[in-house]
């Protein structure tokens, strides 16, 4: 659930309103985030890769498997040879991004000052 502090010191919970979804044209590229709980569940979303889509894996679920994490990204890593593409830790161990062809992931991170 989203809480947004208000002014007055009080919360409130976006759960409790209704959102109309505005109406969206359907999107030539998307960006999926996929769960995985076992590095045989990629091969699952391999359609994903070869689609060029962009796709985070969360790897949360399989933060005691060392080894699952350690293949899921050699596999990745290999995927993103074989079509041109890029993977990378956002989040190490946990999260990994892969984008297609014509797209890098910039291993720099962006800090900014807090105000």
């Amino acid at each position: 659930m989203a809480f947004w502090r208000r002014k007055r010191g009080k919360y409130i919970d976006l759960a409790d309103y209704e959102v109309e979804e505005p109406e969206v044209a359907e999107a030539e590229r998307a960006v999926y985030v996929v769960e995985l709980g076992d590095p045989d569940q990629l091969r699952k979303v391999k359609e994903l890769i070869e689609r060029e889509y962009v796709v985070v894996f969360d790897l949360t679920p399989m933060m005691e498997n060392e080894f699952g994490i350690k293949k899921i990204a050699s596999e990745l890593a290999e995927a993103a040879k074989d079509y041109g593409g890029d993977a990378a830790f956002i989040d190490p161990g946990r999260i990994i991004m892969y984008v297609p062809r014509g797209m890098r992931i910039r291993r720099q991170r962006i800090r900014l000052a807090a105000e």
